[in-house]
This record gives structure tokens, sequence and C-alpha cells, in this order.
């Protein structure tokens, strides 16, 4: 995966190996992704792919605008969240765990009226 710059605005992609082909992820698409012991889920809109990575790898390669991560397990794109509770956030209609050391980064990055 190419590292991408955070400055870049516009439709920001990669590609991920899926069996013998490559398919193209715009980071847009993506609601969420998690982590299954060596491998990560990226859960888009239309379909969840699974990749043979770290989440320490594939935050890197994410807009530092749209998405954060919540827990040791999960990233979130920012945009998608639909509501936040003391110990979960809802993406897609999904719980989502928010650790305690990721809920005041969390806060600090939403906009709160």
């Amino acid at each position: 995966m190419k590292k991408i710059n955070p400055n870049n605005i516009g439709n920001i992609f990669f590609f991920i190996k899926v069996k013998k082909k490559l398919i193209k992820i715009k980071t847009q698409d993506i609601y969420m992704i998690n982590s299954i012991g060596d491998y990560v889920r990226i859960h888009t809109v239309k379909q969840k792919y699974t990749v043979h990575t770290t989440m320490k790898s594939i935050i890197s390669h994410l807009p530092i605008n749209d998405f954060i991560r919540v827990h040791q397990s999960h990233i979130v794109n920012i945009d998608k969240i639909t509501e936040i509770n003391y110990a979960n956030c809802i993406v897609n209609n999904q719980e989502i765990p928010i650790s305690i050391a990721e809920r005041k980064k969390l806060l600090n990055r939403i906009k709160i009226l």
C-alpha cells in the first residue's frame, strides 16, 4: 500500500489484494475496520474484505482527518458515526466499543453543541 498524504483533497483510495486480484477501495466508502488476529476486516458500503495486515499499518494509509482508532481492534470513519454513548459508538447500525484510552481522543475530534 502506498502512504497517503493526509493533506490530499478529493477521492483517496488504495488497492488491497484479494485472492489473485487487486481491488480498489475508496476511503470514503469505508465505515469501519476491525482486527481479527493477524488480519483486518475492512467494512465498506458494498462489501467486507479481509486482508493480511496490521491495524497500525492500515491506519497509516488512511486520511488522519477522517478516521480514528476507537479501540485496540477498531478504526472508524468519523463521518459514519451516528451515535455515541459511554462505551460504544454506532456505525452502520453496529455497536463499536470505545476504549477508555481512546474515548477522550474521539470526543476531542467531533463537534459537540
